[in-house]
């Protein structure tokens, strides 16, 4: 794995305040044509505003019918990194250059604390779950996730379902490992060029190391809401951009399938590989959100949702770069998500 060029730290200049939440600079079409309804969007907007949004986009059919705040400037995606890194994996999985049954064994991974007979067991699969059974101490790991992690050998690999970062960054060692090419290379090769993203750059890329507790860092990417609105509209291609494959229709049903049942409502009711996907046997009675929506979620606020059955997409941002300022809780972003559905659905009403 080669890490030059990168930097540890984020490049994010000193905090700047986002401007006033009103409609983006970019070209929208009419939300009527595509059966929403403007009255409500405007109360979507007032909403977003008063839980601290920063940018807002809805996209349907590929077209982009409200875009409010800032959606041109880069944030950071937080934990959206990990769905756009299963999205590389689809890629070169197809090529036959990962192989999803490898064992941490087979692909000599370890750690610091060296892993166990039983942990190296667990497969590249295993890992895109994060159901690796390995609970080792990992960078940009949560206070509160690091004291309610379990232990050691606690679960075999494949067994138990925890959202575990160790996982998600030994995957960015795999993934450079087989391919020998870093993250951030992959990503402007593969998404950020044939998709066409704006104001991608990788000096908006860096890795976060955890000295004396991991040998694997974690990859930090900065998007804009418009370009992770572009991934969200691959996902609900099936993986075409404009005609092109760029990840296969097969890998998108793999990849967004849930593996784990959570039993939590909203957006977050099953894992998949590295992507969250709505569970409607668990919705709360007033969430709309439809069963199998899948969305990529960051700390604080940031989500990309994907909904099929009205071929819509959804981006979310918050200005996180402080992050004593606003934060959008889980649950206030699937009642934000419900009221921009009823936009839609009720749109004659």
């Amino acid at each position: 794995m080669s890490l030059s060029g990168c930097d540890s730290t984020n490049p994010a200049d000193t905090y700047v305040e986002d401007g006033p939440f009103v409609d983006a600079d970019i070209e929208t079409v009419n939300p009527a044509a595509y059966g929403w309804s403007a009255a409500k969007l405007e109360a979507v907007r007032v909403e977003a505003e008063s839980l601290g949004s920063s940018a807002l986009m809805i996209l349907t059919d590929g077209e982009v019918v409200a875009a409010w705040g800032n959606v041109k400037r880069t944030y950071l995606v937080h934990s959206i990194r990990k769905s756009v890194l299963s999205i590389l994996y689809g890629i070169y999985t197809s090529r036959g250059t990962i192989d999803l049954s490898a064992t941490l064994e087979d692909l000599q991974i370890d750690d610091l604390s060296p892993l166990t007979d039983q942990e190296k067991q667990a497969t590249v699969a295993d890992l895109l779950k994060s159901r690796s059974g390995v609970y080792h101490d990992a960078a940009s790991v949560s206070s509160s996730d690091a004291a309610s992690q379990p232990p050691r050998g606690s679960h075999m690999p494949g067994t138990h379902f925890w959202y575990n970062n160790w996982d998600f960054n030994v995957l960015g060692t795999i993934f450079e490992q087989e391919t020998d090419m870093g993250i951030f290379d992959a990503l402007e090769k593969h998404l950020a060029g044939p998709l066409g993203m704006e104001d991608f750059s990788q000096d908006n890329m860096y890795y976060e190391f955890a000295q004396n507790q991991s040998m694997h860092p974690a990859y930090h990417m900065r998007l804009s809401a418009r370009d992770l609105a572009r991934v969200g509209q691959l996902i609900l291609q099936n993986g075409s951009w404009e005609g092109v494959e760029i990840v296969s229709e097969a890998w998108i049903r793999e990849s967004t399938t849930a593996y784990s049942n959570l039993q939590r409502s909203g957006t977050g009711g099953g894992f998949g590989y590295m992507w969250w996907i709505a569970n409607g046997s668990t919705l709360a009675a007033n969430n709309v959100i439809e069963d199998g929506a899948v969305t990529g979620s960051g700390s604080g606020g940031h989500k990309l949702t994907i909904l099929p059955s009205l071929n819509t997409v959804v981006v979310h941002r918050v200005n996180t770069d402080l992050f004593t300022g606003p934060k959008v809780r889980g649950s206030q972003y699937d009642q934000l998500l419900s009221q921009i559905i009823r936009a839609r659905l009720q749109s004659g009403a």
